[in-house]
C-alpha cells in the first residue's frame, strides 16, 4: 500500500478544487448562454410580430389608397398622428398663397426632382383633413416616397430619374406634373395636350415612370408663382452630366454653347410638365408696365423682325449692334439671340426670376463680364418673358410682381369666401416681389466697400418700388399683405467667407434704411446662391430699434441638384461657422416655399367682420368704409394671418425638414418690438415671444440700446439722410475674420472669398517650400551620417557635438537612439 506524503494530498485536493470551480464555471457560462439565446430569440419573435402588427394597422397610412370621406374625424387624426412627427404644417392652420424659390440648378442633370416638389406643394396647400385622405401626402409626411406606380407597386426614384416617358393614358400623370395628389382642370388639359402630342407609333415605355391621377379634384392650382434666384443653369461649367462638382475649377463655354444649356433646360419635359400643371398664369404685364407696350428690340433700330413665337434671331449684327450685346467668339457665327416675341397667346405662367454669377457666365462676376447683355436675353427666352417685359430693352435683370389673393383651400364652414372678401377691402394685393440684380450693375467688391451693387438706375427703380407698395389708396388699404425682396446673394447671413451684402456695407445700411424711410412693414428676404438651405433671423434690440423696427428674416433656397454636402461641410458649418442670426440649416439639395396662411384659432376675432359681410347682400360691397375702420380691422387682420418659409429636402422625396413660421403682426411697428429677444421653436418653427411685457415697455427697454453708427446716402429726390447701420454678424468665425484681415491688409482687391482662395493658396506654396527645405535637411543629415560611418573617413567630415547641437529635436532625437543603439550593439 503506497503512503500518500502531505504534499501529494495536498495537490490532490486542489486538483479536485479546480476541476469543481472548473465545473461551476461551464455550467454558469452554459446558463449564461441559454438565457442570452433565450433573450435572443424573445426580441427577434417580439420584432417580428410588432413589424407585423404596425404593417397590418399602417396599411392604410402607407399604401397608396385614398381614403373615404365617410372616414371619422377620430380616424383621421389617428391617420395624421405619424404626419405630426414629421414637420406637416400646423392642423390649425389653412393655406391662401403659395411661393416656391428655388436656385442652383445644373441642366446637365436629371430634372425628376421636379415629381417630388409637385407633390410637396400639393401636400403643403391641402387642409389637414384632405392631407390624411391623399396617399401620396401620409408617406410624404411619414418619411418615405410619396410617388406610386400604377397597380399599387411601389418602387424607388433610382429607377425613373433617368428620363421621361410619353403620356399613353389620360389617368397617367408624367413626371414632374400635378395631377397626383389632386387633379385640377389646368392639370387635365396639360395632360390633354401632351396626350395629343405622343405619336401613334411610341411604344409603351415602363410604368416606373408614370403614375396614377389622383381621385379628388379641385379647382385651386398649388403655386402661385415660382421664384428663380440665380444660378438657373451653369454657363461656366462643363456639361458633363456628372454628380460631383468643382469648387476651383471653371470651365469657359462659347455662347453658342451657354445658349443650347438654357434651351435645355427649358425645354426640359420635367420642368414644363411642372410649370404647365402646377404654377398659375396670369395675363398682366409686369405691374410698373403698361399692359400693351410694344415690343422694343433692342439689337435693331429699325422696325422689329416679324415672327409668331418667341423664337431667336440669328445673330449676325452691325458693329453698333454688336457694341449694345457685348463681344462673343469669333467662332459663333451661328449665335442664336433671342427676340422679344411680337405677340402672346393666353395667360402667361407666373415663372419670375432675376440671375446670380454663374447663369450670367462668370464665376463671382460682376458688370466687368462683358457677355451680360447676351446672357440676359438666354435667360429672358428661358423666362418666356412677355414682349412687354422691360428687361428686354434695359440693362439689368431687377422686376416687381404682385400676387392677388385667393379662397382658402379648406371651405367645409364656408367662411373662405367671405375671408378673401375681407382681405381685399384691407389690401390691393395678397404678396408683392421685388427681385433685385446684384450683378450686372455690380463693382468689384474690395478692401474699401466703396463699390455699389445695384447701380444708380436700379436703386431709382427700388425707390420707385417702396414708394408704390407702401402708399396706401385714398380709402385706406395698402398696396401688399407681405413684400418678399429676392436676391441672389445672402443679405444678412454673413458668417460665412462668401458673397454677400457684407462686401457693399454701406449699400446693406442703405437698403435698410430705404425701408425704414418709406415705412416698409411687413418686409422679409428670400435669396439663393450657399447650396444649401438656411434660416435666418435677427431679434437683437438694435436692430428692431434702429435699423429696421422689426425683426430681419432672410430664407435661403439653394441646390436643385448639388449641394454644399461633400468634404465634411455638413459638420465643418455648424460648428466652425456659427451665428446668432441662423435659425435652423440643411446641407444637402432643397427647395423653398413661401405660404400665407390663416390661423383657424384666431379667427373668433375676425367673426363681427366676417358676420358683417355675410350680411351685406353683396360680399364685394364696402363694410369697411373708412381708413380708421381698415386700420383697426387690418391690426387682426395680421394677427390672424401666419407667413411660413419652408426648407424641403430632394434626398428625402421631398419632405419637409425646417420651418419658420410667425403671424404676419410680427412683421409691423406696432408689433414688432414685442419680439425682442424671440425664441423658435426648434420642432415646428414657431417663433414665439421671449417677453411678455407691454408694447410702451418693450419699446422703451429697446431704446435704451446703445445708439449705433450712421450712414449717409441721397434720395432719388437729392434729399441727404442718415440711417443705422447694420454691422456684420458677430462673433465672427475664425476663417472669415481671417479672409476679412488678409482682405484688409494684404489682398486689397480682391473679395472675400477669392481672398481666402489666395490665402490657402499661398499657405500650400509656403507649407510645400518647408517640406522641400526640411526633406532636403533631412537628406543632407543623412548623407554626413554615411560619410562619417564609412571605414577610414576623413576626421574634419564627422560631425562634432556642438553641430549636432544645431539640430532640429527630432533630428537631436534620432541622434540619442542611434548612439545607445550603438552603444548595446558593442557591449
Amino acid at each position: 500500500m503506497v503512503r500518500r506524503t502531505p504534499m501529494s494530498m495536498q495537490r490532490s485536493l486542489e486538483r479536485f478544487v479546480e476541476a469543481h470551480i472548473n465545473r461551476l464555471h461551464r455550467q454558469r457560462v452554459s446558463v449564461v448562454k441559454s438565457c442570452v439565446i433565450a433573450l435572443a430569440i424573445f426580441v427577434l419573435a417580439l420584432y417580428i410580430v410588432t413589424r407585423v402588427f404596425i404593417t397590418n394597422s399602417n396599411e392604410e397610412l402607407m399604401g397608396t389608397t385614398w381614403l373615404p370621406s365617410s372616414k371619422s374625424q377620430l380616424e383621421l387624426l389617428n391617420t395624421l398622428h405619424p404626419q405630426s412627427q414629421c414637420n406637416a404644417p400646423s392642423s390649425n392652420t389653412v393655406a391662401l398663397n403659395q411661393i416656391l424659390f428655388i436656385s442652383c440648378n445644373r441642366h446637365d442633370r436629371s430634372q425628376a426632382y421636379w415629381a417630388n416638389i409637385a407633390v410637396a406643394l400639393q401636400c403643403e396647400l391641402l387642409s389637414e383633413r384632405s392631407r390624411a385622405a391623399s396617399a401620396p401626402c401620409r408617406r410624404l409626411y411619414s418619411g418615405q416616397s410619396p410617388l406610386s406606380l400604377t397597380g399599387d407597386a411601389l418602387i424607388e426614384e433610382e429607377k425613373w430619374m433617368r428620363e421621361a416617358a410619353p403620356l399613353t393614358s389620360l389617368t397617367e400623370v408624367p413626371l414632374g406634373a400635378c395631377g397626383s395628389v389632386y387633379d385640377t382642370t389646368v392639370a387635365a388639359q396639360h395632360r390633354i395636350s401632351l396626350l395629343s402630342s405622343t405619336k401613334a407609333g411610341d411604344a409603351r415605355s415602363p410604368a416606373a415612370l408614370r403614375f396614377p391621377v389622383a381621385p379628388r379634384k379641385a379647382d385651386l392650382l398649388p403655386l402661385d408663382a415660382v421664384l428663380w434666384l440665380g444660378d438657373a443653369i451653369y454657363a461656366d461649367k462643363r456639361a458633363d452630366g456628372q454628380d460631383g462638382q468643382s469648387l476651383l475649377y471653371q470651365h469657359t463655354n462659347t455662347l453658342a454653347e451657354v445658349s443650347r444649356f438654357w434651351r435645355t433646360q427649358r425645354d426640359a419635359p420635367e420642368y414644363n410638365a411642372f410649370v404647365s400643371s402646377c404654377v398659375a398664369t396670369t395675363a398682366a404685364s409686369p405691374p410698373d408696365e403698361a399692359p400693351n407696350k410694344p415690343a422694343v428690340p433692342a439689337l435693331r433700330h429699325g422696325k422689329p423682325p416679324a415672327q409668331d413665337t418667341p423664337a431667336a434671331a440669328t445673330a449676325t449684327h452691325a458693329a453698333a449692334q454688336l457694341a449694345r450685346l457685348g463681344q462673343w467668339r469669333s467662332d459663333a457665327d451661328t449665335l442664336v439671340v433671342p427676340q422679344p416675341p411680337v405677340a402672346v397667346s393666353g395667360p402667361q405662367h407666373n415663372v419670375w426670376g432675376t440671375w446670380d454669377d454663374h447663369d450670367m457666365g462668370k464665376n463671382d462676376g460682376g458688370k466687368e463680364y462683358p457677355h451680360r447683355n447676351v446672357t440676359q436675353r438666354f435667360l429672358l427666352d428661358f423666362l418666356k418673358a412677355p414682349a412687354s417685359d422691360p428687361r428686354w430693352t434695359r440693362e439689368g435683370v431687377y422686376e416687381a410682381y404682385t400676387l392677388p389673393f385667393h379662397a382658402a383651400v379648406d371651405n367645409s364652414k364656408d367662411w373662405a369666401s367671405t375671408l378673401e372678401s375681407l382681405l381685399h377691402q384691407l389690401y390691393e394685393h395678397a404678396i408683392c416681389v421685388i427681385l433685385l440684380d446684384v450683378r450686372s450693375l455690380r463693382d468689384p467688391p474690395n478692401a474699401t466697400y466703396a463699390g455699389d451693387i445695384l447701380g444708380a438706375e436700379q436703386w431709382k427703380w427700388f425707390e420707385t418700388q417702396l414708394e408704390r407698395f407702401t402708399t396706401s389708396t385714398a380709402d385706406g388699404r395698402e398696396p401688399c399683405a407681405v413684400t418678399l425682396i429676392g436676391s441672389g446673394i445672402q443679405f444678412m447671413l454673413d458668417e460665412k467667407p462668401a458673397e454677400n451684402w457684407a462686401a457693399f456695407p454701406r449699400l446693406r445700411d442703405r437698403l435698410l434704411g430705404l425701408l425704414r424711410i418709406y415705412k416698409a412693414e411687413r418686409v422679409a428676404f428670400l435669396t439663393g446662391d450657399m447650396h444649401m438651405g438656411e434660416l435666418g433671423g435677427d431679434f437683437t434690440a438694435s436692430t428692431i430699434a434702429h435699423v429696421l423696427g422689426y425683426p430681419l428674416l432672410e430664407a435661403t433656397s439653394s441646390g436643385l441638384t448639388h449641394s454644399a454636402n461633400m468634404l465634411l461641410l455638413p459638420v465643418i458649418i455648424p460648428i466652425f461657422f456659427r451665428t446668432p442670426r441662423r435659425l435652423s440649416l440643411y446641407v444637402d439639395k432643397n427647395f423653398a416655399t413661401v405660404r400665407l396662411s390663416v390661423d383657424t384659432l384666431r379667427l373668433p376675432t375676425l367673426r363681427p367682420y366676417l358676420d358683417g359681410i355675410l350680411k351685406t347682400s353683396n360680399q364685394t360691397s364696402l363694410l369697411l368704409q373708412t381708413p380708421e375702420k381698415r386700420r383697426s380691422a387690418r391690426d387682426l387682420v395680421q394677427q390672424a394671418l401666419n407667413v411660413t418659409f419652408t426648407i424641403f429636402s430632394i434626398p428625402q422625396h421631398g419632405q419637409p425638414v425646417h420651418r419658420l413660421n410667425f403671424p404676419l403682426s410680427m412683421l409691423t411697428y406696432a408689433h414688432g418690438p414685442a419680439y425682442r429677444d424671440a425664441t423658435v421653436d426648434p420642432y415646428r418653427g414657431d417663433v414665439r415671444m421671449r417677453h411678455s411685457m407691454g408694447r410702451a415697455a418693450t419699446l422703451a427697454n429697446a431704446r435704451e440700446t446703445p445708439e449705433p453708427a450712421l450712414t449717409t446716402f441721397t434720395l432719388r429726390n437729392g434729399t441727404a439722410v442718415a440711417v443705422a447701420h447694420y454691422p456684420t454678424a458677430t462673433p465672427v468665425p475664425f476663417i472669415t475674420w481671417y479672409s476679412r484681415f488678409a482682405q484688409r491688409h494684404v489682398f486689397t482687391g480682391c473679395s472675400v472669398p477669392e481672398s481666402l482662395k489666395r490665402c490657402l493658396a499661398t499657405q500650400a506654396c509656403v507649407l510645400l517650400a518647408l517640406l522641400v527645405l526640411l526633406m532636403g535637411w533631412i537628406w543632407r543629415g543623412v548623407q554626413r551620417r554615411q560619410r562619417r560611418l564609412q571605414p577610414g573617413a576623413p576626421l574634419f567630415v564627422r560631425p562634432s557635438p556642438s553641430r549636432f547641437a544645431t539640430l532640429s529635436s527630432p533630428l537631436r532625437w534620432g541622434h540619442k537612439l542611434w548612439s545607445s543603439f550603438q552603444k548595446d550593439k558593442n557591449g
